[in-house]
């Protein structure tokens, strides 16, 4: 039974709390990978400075006269820095597809939970549109061919909703003992539902 206080602000209405995580998870989400991507901005930054030092280099000993075996000996440690911070570049690249998938399928299951516990149709509501069904019993929406049960209220989809028990005869209020169906009593002896002795 619903509290009154479930739909006041910072009230314990599950879907509010679990929209709440949703958001709290992406924004981890989306933080961890503005971290990763800024490392991956830094490495760009170093091999760039590596690219303008190796031009610098170049340049100079081309000033100096230097023999092009000499001048690539002083480029060799540069191009081993690159090469390892392209490496690093992958690594990171890799992180972030690592993180995206961590987290898009906790939240694909949070998201999943989050429509469970949304206020579902009343009942006998009309089926929603786009290839799905209501249940018959509690109208929650569900994929025909696909789900067995119905997740609102557990009632085997391929079969008829459950009846509710009849009250007893309009005049009387009678109804069988065993199977609840109404009876007019000192007219009816035996249950036209299920057989048993009335009376």
């Amino acid at each position: 039974m619903a509290s009154l206080f479930d739909n006041l602000p910072g009230g314990n209405n599950p879907a509010k709390m679990l929209q709440k995580e949703i958001e709290g998870m992406e924004l981890k989400k989306q933080s961890l990978i503005t971290a990763v991507q800024n490392e991956i901005q830094a490495a760009n930054q170093k091999i760039n400075a590596k690219m303008y030092d190796i031009g610098g280099e170049v340049y100079q000993g081309h000033v100096d006269g230097a023999d092009i075996a000499e001048i690539k000996e002083k480029l060799n440690g540069h191009f081993d820095e690159i090469t390892a911070l392209k490496s690093l570049i992958e690594e990171k690249e890799a992180k972030i597809e690592a993180i995206a998938a961590r987290y898009d399928d906790e939240l694909g299951l949070l998201r999943t939970q989050l429509n469970v516990t949304q206020p579902q149709p009343a009942r006998g509501a009309a089926a929603p549109s786009g290839g799905s069904a209501a249940c018959a019993n509690c109208g929650k929406p569900y994929a025909p061919g696909v789900d067995k049960f119905c997740m609102g209220c557990g009632q085997k989809l391929d079969a008829a909703p459950p009846q509710s028990a009849p009250t007893g005869d309009e005049n009387t209020g009678a109804a069988c003992g065993n199977c609840g169906r109404p009876y007019t009593p000192g007219v009816d002896k035996f249950c036209m539902g299920c057989g048993q002795k009335l009376g």
